[in-house]
Parts: structure tokens; sequence; C-alpha cells
């Protein structure tokens, strides 16, 4: 995406089929729950910036179809990205990151219906503001919690039995 001369606001929302709601409208639940539990974190490459601005994401629960259920996070995109170059901005999943309205973060990006990037250049200083996103993706994965997997749980009674054989044997040896 490049933006040239911004002056004012630009949305993009992902929120399933074109054609279901009139511009300006979210479709909720138009994803169908996503589920971005298991990712890590949230990047944004820019390769491009000039003044720098605000971008917003807001991620939003498909149980909920009024829309209240949500979370949002806002990077702060620098100024002074040469092109040629890129920066990498990241904000984690199921932290401090994003901010959650009507329900958790978990439970909100185990079933998201349908994301939105705002692009904000209305302030004076944003004003012409030129810049080039390569990507939005997330990224990662989280560490494995739980119960451990049965073949984990083989080959550790395995090296435990091998032990005991072991010391068995160095107890029951003769010494000389």
């Amino acid at each position: 995406m490049t933006i040239d001369d911004a002056k004012g606001r630009v949305v993009m929302t992902w929120d399933g089929s074109d054609g279901l709601f009139a511009p300006g409208q979210v479709s909720y639940a138009g994803l169908g729950g996503i589920d971005f539990t298991q990712a890590l974190q949230l990047d944004l490459l820019v390769t491009f910036s000039d003044v720098g601005g605000p971008v917003k994401f807001v991620f939003w629960d498909a149980a909920d179809l009024s829309g209240n259920t949500r979370a949002t996070t806002t990077f702060t995109v620098p100024g002074s990205i040469p092109a040629a170059s890129s920066v990498t901005l990241s904000k984690t999943f199921l932290s401090s990151d994003f901010t959650a309205t009507g329900g958790t973060l978990a439970s909100i990006f185990a079933n998201v219906g349908a994301i939105q990037m705002e692009i904000d250049a209305r302030a004076v200083a944003q004003e012409g503001w030129d810049a080039r996103f390569d990507y939005v993706r997330a990224t990662g994965t989280l560490p494995p919690t739980g119960v451990p997997e049965p073949s984990t749980l083989a080959l550790l009674g395995l090296g435990l039995v091998g032990l005991a054989q072991r010391a068995r044997r160095h107890r029951n040896s003769p010494t000389a």
C-alpha cells in the first residue's frame, strides 16, 4: 500500500466477501472467527515514510454482531524512513500492546470476525504524509503450554528407566 500526500484518513477493512454491507460499515463476523491465539505478534513492514504518524488496528470478535467487543492497538510509524530501506514494527498479541473492550484479549483473538487498519493523517503534522507499507501479518507462534505430547512423555519414561537400570548395575557391581 502506498500513501502519497495524505490528508485525512485511509481505512481498510477485512471482513469477508464484498457487497454485504454499505461502504463504511463492517461485517463484524464476516471473516468467520479466525483464531489468532497461537500467533505471537502483528508485524507492519514500512518501506518508506517521510513524516510518520499513527496506524491503528482493530480486531472485532465475531461473536458480537454489535461491534462492541474488540481489541485495538496503534503503531507509531516514524518519519525519515528513506526509500529502499525498511522498518518492521511489531505488537505482541495477548499483551498490553493491545487494549480489549467488551471482552478479554484471549476471547477476542480466538474468534476474529473483522480487522480494520486506519492510517490517520488528519493532524497538521501528518498532512502530506507519504508512506509505503509492504505488509501486515501475524507472525511467530507462542511456546506450547499445557500437557506434553504422549511421545514426549514416553521418551522421558524411557530415559528414567535407563537411569534406574544404570544405577542398579552400578550398585550391584563388585568393588575391587
